[in-house]
């Protein structure tokens, strides 16, 4: 199996032999990361050299404590071409997570999905190898799974909430925006009567 960061990846072909669906499965911690995992499949499937319908299934991580939501989520993961795992780099995956890698490890077809760690950083070095990045691996590996590594960085949020710098701000937009509002002319045409 292949074990690689996808920037290492080599081509390899994941594509059903006769259909022009490819179906991803999405783990997620939050909102972002989940729209980083769609662009990400999206452009992989559209790389791969056809056009695919590409059918996304996305699963919040507290969701899949729930032990019916969990099973449909395995389903999912079953049927899918890409299992994707959206997690922070520096932390253990929540146990639910755990047990619904296990589940569908021990329920899927031997090489027939690739599992991807979309682990999102805040762009320093984290102490020793990632305890996320380590057990998704551990569970492809057990799984004989391919496995794709890959590390993101969120756009941090940088707003102010100073009252001061919120206020000048509000001002140079104002300022800017309607400097040709201030003049005091009446505007022609637009009495009732006239």
């Amino acid at each position: 199996m292949n074990y690689a960061t996808l920037s290492e990846s080599a081509p390899v072909d994941y594509s059903p032999a006769t259909s022009n669906l490819f179906n991803a499965t999405i783990a997620y911690d939050n909102p972002e990361a989940a729209r980083h995992a769609i662009w990400l499949v999206d452009r992989w499937a559209s790389a791969r050299g056809r056009q695919f319908e590409v059918h996304h299934e996305l699963w919040r991580f507290d969701v899949l404590s729930l032990p019916a939501v969990r099973a449909q989520a395995v389903a999912d993961a079953i049927r899918s071409d890409l299992v994707v795992v959206c997690a922070d780099r520096d932390r253990e995956l929540p146990a639910n997570v755990k047990t619904w890698l296990e589940e569908w490890r021990d329920r899927s077809i031997p090489g027939s999905t690739a599992l991807v760690a979309l682990l999102e950083t805040d762009g320093e070095s984290c102490a020793g190898r990632s305890p996320s990045r380590l057990v998704l691996e551990v569970s492809a590996r057990q799984g004989d799974q391919d496995f794709f590594a890959t590390e993101y960085r969120l756009p941090s949020e940088t707003v102010s909430s100073n009252r001061l710098e919120i206020s000048q701000r509000v001002g140079q937009i104002s300022s800017a925006s309607l400097g040709g509002f201030h003049e005091s002319r009446p505007a022609p045409h637009w009495g009732i009567n006239e």
